[in-house]
């Protein structure tokens, strides 16, 4: 076996473990644009941190991994990662979300009545 190859399959697996994380940002920024609302600042925000959460996950895992050498198959693993949490565990939580929605739907109500909420969702 080649010396280069010997550590990528966990390099891939770590990779594929980052593409897991940024798919739980993704559903956890989605959520909170469902329930505060999808106004201009709002997914403004969630946007913006969104992409530098990414960024951030995506710069940890390559250093940590590969000393910050960025390979082909990387992006794969992320990729691979992000679509299994799209398919295995994103429906479960939305079902999850679905079943709790009543109370979670009472409680944002109470918070998107503050003054400082309202002005925030115009």
């Amino acid at each position: 076996m080649l010396f280069g190859t010997v550590g990528q399959g966990l390099v891939f697996l770590a990779c594929v473990y980052g593409g897991l994380v940024i798919g739980a940002v993704y559903d956890a920024l989605g959520l909170v644009r469902a329930l505060l609302g999808n106004g201009y600042l709002v997914t403004t925000i969630a946007d913006l941190v969104f992409w530098i959460g990414a960024g951030v996950v995506i710069l940890f895992v390559s250093v940590w991994a590969n000393d910050g050498e960025i390979r082909p198959y990387m992006a794969l693993g992320f990729g691979v990662g992000y679509a299994l949490f799209k398919v295995a565990v994103s429906p479960f939580l939305r079902f999850c979300y679905v079943k709790l929605s009543p109370a979670i739907n009472r409680l944002i109500e109470r918070i998107r009545a503050t003054p400082f909420i309202k002005s925030m969702l115009k």
